[in-house]
């Protein structure tokens, strides 16, 4: 979580909040400072449009379930290829109990494409990296990439915490 609240506000940012709480509380006598005083900090170094991640982050019991449902490569013949993905999204809100309630999308998530692996490799190259704005159960995205993809999807390197990651990408 500390990786998406990184790459939504900055890696500056998460840093400036950090040492602000250290600050505040590095001679304290007791009552000792407790984790919602750093999620305090987090919300005074984030802008308000975004404050929502910090309470999905860590007020929140807050999952995801991404899915790469489609995706086709079209070669360009000028060595580029056009990649079109269909991705399904959902979020939920869990409470104390697990039970699970769906609620609105309207989060920024990685799309991504890569190439084939090389050797033993488990993860090829990063050819196309974007964060767009998802707010409808499917999407469907299109981008051009310099080089023959081999997959492609929704949340590449997993900064949000998907009930089953493995599903968000898929071979081309």
């Amino acid at each position: 979580s500390m990786y998406y609240l990184k790459e939504m506000i900055g890696e500056d940012q998460v840093n400036a909040a950090l040492r602000a709480f250290l600050e505040k509380y590095r001679y304290a006598q007791p009552p000792y400072p407790v984790s919602l005083d750093a999620v305090d900090e987090f919300y005074a170094h984030t802008p308000d449009s975004l404050d929502y991640v910090v309470k999905d982050l860590f007020e929140d019991i807050t999952l995801f379930e991404n899915r790469c449902k489609e995706g086709t490569v079209k070669d360009l013949g000028n060595g580029k290829w056009e990649v079109t993905i269909r991705v399904d999204c959902q979020k939920l809100k869990a409470d104390d109990l697990g039970k699970e309630t769906e609620t609105p999308l309207n989060d920024y998530i990685e799309i991504g494409a890569f190439a084939k692996p090389e050797g033993d490799k488990k993860y090829g190259k990063t050819l196309y990296r974007q964060r767009v704005k998802i707010t409808q159960p499917t999407s469907y995205f299109t981008f051009t990439v310099d080089e023959k993809p081999d997959k492609a999807g929704v949340d590449p390197f997993s900064l949000l915490v998907d009930r089953n990651p493995e599903d968000n990408l898929k071979e081309l």
